[in-house]
């Protein structure tokens, strides 16, 4: 991860959001699959909030593009983005 004074305090989550996307990629049971991308989703967005008033972080594109990725996600399987919760 990027040093807190180049993308704030709040990418200690991204890992974690990260590690959730690719487990449920591999999950075969819906349930368990849309409980790890929603819990994705609300840490990739806890980072993406977190990272805002940081225009020169160098994770923000990979950010943006991992939770268009979970939306997507969600989308295919029967999901709602957790800022639909």
């Amino acid at each position: 991860m990027p040093p807190a004074k180049v993308c704030g305090y709040f990418t200690n989550h991204y890992c974690d959001g990260l590690i959730l996307l690719i487990q449920a990629k591999h999950e075969t049971k819906k349930g368990a699959r849309l409980s790890m991308l929603g819990a994705a989703d609300a840490n990739i967005r806890y980072t993406e909030a977190g990272i805002r008033d940081y225009p020169g972080c160098p994770i923000r594109d990979h950010v943006a593009a991992s939770k268009a990725e979970v939306e997507n996600l969600l989308r295919i399987y029967g999901g709602k983005p957790y800022s639909a919760h």
